[in-house]
């Protein structure tokens, strides 16, 4: 246990490293750029985001799965990961490349220079290598070395945002350049990180087996990975679509600035996965985890929702000032469904269950996608933040509800927080230091 808690406290200390720079660069982004171009910013970025686990799949779910349960070894299934993963981002750039073309995005995206539009879709195969070694390191339990990898990522980013937007003043072609030069770097890193992995020689042949298993796996993982990634990443693509640039540059805002709640506690989760995974009654450790992450997350969320107003306009400038009202309504339902929802989903997939988790968050997209469609032309910012809530809190809900009929456990176990439970924290984790 101590172990867990160690490798979970490396995780979340390498986000205390990189987080505050990061964000400070990127509110001096966003003041650069203002609304109207931080809105073309996310857009980008949550499109990239977007299609990963969309195009790849259930692949990314099933080699972490096939790996953490140790049914294959790393030496075995590498080749094929990186050839699979490759042909499927070169696929995607296709795609993408023509839904661009005929503006099926609207026209957020028809100020880009042509040049500028190939050379982010290059970044994309690269993207799905760097995923899905990510996910092997993490499979595996490198995560000292995933965090390395992660750090010297952000800083790459880092110093190219600030040679590129804020020094040549190139802005959106800037951001397009930085997010192609730290892909490609920390892709061709992590690829010789896992290369040095080998328990023996590599297998230089495609593994049919593991590519058969993988789809039988993925396919059930795959719904839940995209509704996930929907229920996180849905409102910013539609209201990118269905509304301007500049709502979308205010609502981006409100939603990084309402993740800030859950940052701190974003490490537990891969580590939790490899503890639990095929392991009898592992949601006691499920309750206890739960509840540490869950108070941690609550006591973050008060004085964030309290002085967002304040701080919006001190942060971000008077511009941002319709980017606080949203925070009201977002930090709730980001708590219980980054944190509740996630770590049911994380024992349902470390359980073999991952079809529960798919119908999880295929109920919130469901829920989340009539709210967009119906809310953001009439609404718009307001009808995002609306339609968010309520899919966070259809997603979780039902989750809780699974949780129940597998474990049989009481839910209030998940949150009648004890005293002793920051005992157990510190006989395990803080007498050890």
């Amino acid at each position: 246990m101590h172990k867990l808690l160690k490798q979970a406290s490396g995780n979340t200390l390498t986000m205390f490293l990189i987080q505050p720079l990061s964000i400070i660069i990127s509110i001096i982004i966003a003041r650069e750029l203002g609304a109207s171009g931080k809105g073309i910013y996310a857009f980008l970025l949550v499109l990239m985001s977007f299609c990963t686990p969309f195009f790849l799949f259930g692949f990314d779910s099933a080699t972490y799965y096939y790996l953490s349960s140790k049914k294959y070894k790393i030496q075995d299934i590498l080749f094929t990961v990186i050839l699979i993963s490759f042909s499927l981002g070169i696929f995607t750039s296709f795609c993408l490349y023509y839904v661009i073309e005929y503006e099926l995005f609207g026209s957020i995206l028809n100020d880009l220079k042509k040049h500028i539009v190939i050379l982010y879709l290059c970044a994309i195969p690269f993207l799905f290598i760097y995923h899905l070694c990510q996910r092997s390191l993490m499979a595996t339990s490198n995560f000292k070395k995933n965090n390395i990898i992660s750090i010297t990522r952000t800083l790459i980013s880092i110093i190219c945002l600030i040679i590129f937007v804020l020094v040549y003043k190139k802005l959106i072609d800037g951001i397009v350049f930085s997010v192609f030069i730290s892909i490609l770097v920390s892709t061709f890193i992590m690829l010789i990180v896992n290369l040095k992995l080998k328990e023996g020689s590599y297998s230089r042949k495609i593994n049919r087996e593991f590519i058969k298993e993988s789809i039988s796996y993925g396919i059930k993982s795959w719904f839940g990975n995209v509704s996930s990634l929907a229920n996180d990443m849905l409102d910013q693509l539609l209201l990118g679509v269905l509304s301007t640039a500049e709502v979308l540059g205010l609502y981006s805002v409100s939603y990084n600035y309402s993740k800030i709640a859950i940052k701190p506690i974003n490490g537990i989760f891969n580590v939790f996965y490899n503890k639990i995974s095929n392991q009898k009654d592992s949601f006691v450790l499920l309750a206890k985890v739960h509840r540490l992450v869950f108070c941690i997350a609550i006591f973050i969320s008060i004085p964030l929702m309290f002085f967002s107003k304040t701080l919006i306009v001190f942060l971000y400038g008077q511009e941002f000032l319709g980017a606080a009202k949203p925070i009201l309504f977002l930090i709730p339902g980001l708590v219980f469904f980054m944190v509740t929802r996630r770590i049911i989903q994380v024992y349902f997939q470390a359980n073999g269950l991952p079809a529960k988790g798919s119908i999880i968050q295929f109920s919130g997209f469901i829920v989340g996608l009539v709210s967009y469609v119906i809310l953001i032309p009439r609404y718009n910012i307001l009808g995002a933040t609306i339609g968010t809530t309520l899919s966070f809190m259809v997603s979780t809900f039902l989750s809780l509800i699974f949780y129940k009929q597998i474990t049989k456990q009481n839910i209030l176990e998940l949150f009648l927080f004890r005293i002793s439970d920051f005992k157990w924290l510190y006989t395990k984790f803080f007498r050890t230091y």
